[in-house]
């Protein structure tokens, strides 16, 4: 890979293959601190899922138990038509 001075930047380096662009990337400790504030968001969104997960679960558990007694409900009116004829 050749470098040049460039007035503007501290110097630039040509690339000619996919392989160089990518070894370039991996050495570029801006992509490492930017690979780090991902994987800290992923551990925050993680948190959240899992604080989410729990109130499915909640919700899930009152859910059931709200059908339940809406099939007692719909069992007790059948038991009362059935009698009642």
């Amino acid at each position: 890979m050749g470098r040049f001075e460039d007035p503007g930047k501290p110097y630039v380096e040509l690339v000619s293959s996919r392989k160089e662009w990518r070894d370039l990337i991996r050495d570029d400790d801006r992509l490492l601190s930017l690979n780090q504030f991902v994987q800290e968001i992923d551990s925050e969104d993680d948190d959240r899922l899992l604080s989410l997960n729990q109130f499915d679960q909640e919700i899930d558990s009152e859910l059931l138990d709200l059908l339940l007694k809406y099939k007692l409900q719909i069992l007790l009116e059948m038991v009362k038509l059935f009698i009642n004829q």
